[in-house]
């Protein structure tokens, strides 16, 4: 049966309170506190001990009763309402709807739909894995949900519309990839309350994902040519020095004759070599920005009969532990790098060149940046000249696909591709040639005719018996002769029908390679 009661509030003893005993009936005695407060006035309350917090004072109760009740798990306690019968009234009715609950009369998710909105995201929240998912995605999670949820007004699970989410999207203008993961979170959400039995249905089953063919890129990449490579990691060896020795005033303004310290001089190549192994890792390893600020000389193996490296989890963006082969270029520039007195726990490089220095390497080495047409440059193109030189290299999918990184091959294949790059005229020059067996064109038949000396009239070169004659000839090899009951000829007809040339197969063929039964002057 449902109970009320007022839960009662307790404060430390004060510092300098005398806790004596005060004799009541039946042998008791009750424990008061006394002591003088900061205005100099007497106090006293009653002590209470308790085993974590050790004696306390009580100080009063709570305003609002606190219900007990029987639900359909067990003894559950509640906050009531200041008035004494309302919070009776409320735990009987509580105990009410869990016996009719438990019997099957009342849906759970009938009371579910009267909890608020945030406090079923909190919970959807705390069940996301943490052991796959870094805390900033689970924060970008929960921030792209209450963006929709505010941007709609929803303040319930069932006020969540399809057609208010997408309207949403469209107003805020979220497009693309990024449309897609606001859609796909916001349909997690949902089917998890579905799940959890918090709806009956999915309420925005019918919102879909922007199909991937019709999904334009944003910031379109374009990948480098193995000469731009070159070009800028030659740039980035000599712009940190040649920067110190342009003049800023002066008649020499602009020009790169100025004098430089020479320990200010070995700070700038020292930085310019940093600068020169970053982009080498990035082109033939494939790391991304964080992952080669993080990537420390531990990782990194060249005393193997295979050089490789060994990606610590918590460093890669999917947090995986993969292994990475390093190209031989690769291998002897960090061999050069790595000092004799570094640790394992020692960084590769000190800081990733940014955009802004980044922009100025490909300024000096004569590279244009781009555009929404032809592509951007940036740093994360990079990894997209790795996936181009290895398919133009004729690597298989499956090895550029693990080396690099993807789980799914289109990304290899479509997002991390530059066409414009790959040998297409090269490679389609070597295809064969398709053998002709049908008829041959005018032009084929007279350019063989010109290379025979002696050609009779009619043939190229020489002027033409009618101009209404008709040329035929079958190309054919003698080996598609052998076996045949006629022989087959090339016959050049005048205006009357009068054979003015014939040759024979049989003239052209060896001996032995002549048909086997050949056909009679009269037949011909």
């Amino acid at each position: 049966m449902a109970s009320v009661y007022k839960r009662t509030k307790y404060a430390p003893v004060p510092a300098h309170a005398v806790i004596v005993e005060v004799p009541i009936k039946n042998g008791m005695a009750r424990r008061i506190a006394r002591w003088t407060d900061a205005h100099g006035a007497d106090q006293q309350a009653d002590v209470e001990f308790d085993k974590c917090y050790g004696n306390r004072i009580v100080i009063g109760e709570f305003k609002n009763w606190y219900i007990s009740y029987e639900s359909e798990y067990g003894r559950k306690q509640i906050k009531g309402f200041a008035d004494k019968a309302a919070s009776i009234k409320r735990g009987q009715d509580l105990e009410r709807d869990a016996a009719r609950r438990r019997v099957g009369l009342i849906d759970q998710c009938d009371d579910y739909s009267k909890t608020p909105l945030d406090k079923h995201l909190n919970d959807f929240i705390a069940t996301r894995p943490t052991h796959a998912s870094s805390q900033l995605y689970v924060d970008q999670v929960r921030h792209r949900i209450e963006r929709i949820v505010k941007g709609i007004g929803a303040s319930r699970l069932h006020e969540l519309d399809p057609v208010a989410v997408d309207r949403f999207l469209n107003v805020e203008k979220i497009v693309g990839h990024t449309r897609n993961e606001y859609v796909g979170n916001i349909k997690a959400f949902t089917r998890w309350a579905v799940e959890s039995k918090r709806l009956r249905d999915d309420p925005l089953v019918s919102l879909r994902k922007t199909p991937r063919q019709k999904i334009f890129a944003v910031h379109p990449r374009r990948a480098l040519s193995p000469h731009d490579v070159a070009k800028l990691l030659d740039a980035a060896l000599r712009r940190p020095l040649l920067e110190k020795m342009i003049v800023r005033t002066g008649e020499n303004t602009g020009r790169a004759v100025g004098k430089v310290h020479p320990r200010v001089q070995a700070k700038m190549e020292r930085l310019g070599r940093e600068r020169w192994l970053c982009y080498m890792i990035a082109v033939w390893a494939g790391l991304r920005r964080a992952e080669i600020e993080h990537l420390q000389w531990g990782d990194i193996h060249l005393d193997t009969s295979a050089p490789h490296i060994e990606l610590r989890a918590v460093t890669t963006k999917a947090k995986r532990a993969d292994v990475l082969s390093l190209h031989p270029q690769l291998a002897q520039a960090l061999r050069e790098a790595k000092s004799t007195t570094a640790k394992p726990s020692d960084s590769v490089v000190k800081s990733v060149p940014d955009m802004k220095a980044f922009r100025a390497d490909l300024k000096l080495a004569g590279i244009d940046a781009g555009d929404h047409e032809r592509g951007f440059i940036d740093f994360h193109c990079l990894r997209k000249t790795l996936s181009t030189m290895m398919a133009s290299a004729g690597m298989s999918q499956r090895t550029r696909q693990s080396h690099m990184r993807h789980t799914d091959p289109r990304l290899t294949e479509n997002t991390y591709m530059d066409e414009r790059l790959l040998p297409i005229a090269e490679e389609l020059a070597a295809v064969p040639p398709i053998p002709l067996l049908g008829t041959a064109s005018t032009a084929s038949v007279a350019a063989k005719e010109k290379s025979v000396p002696g050609a009779a009239p009619g043939a190229a070169g020489a002027a033409p018996l009618h101009r209404k004659a008709a040329i035929l000839t079958l190309d054919l090899t003698p080996a598609d002769y052998t076996g045949q009951e006629e022989i087959v000829e090339l016959i050049i007809r005048g205006p009357r029908s009068q054979v003015q040339q014939i040759q024979r197969v049989g003239e052209a063929l060896a001996p032995d390679d002549k048909p086997r039964h050949p056909a009679a002057p009269g037949q011909i």
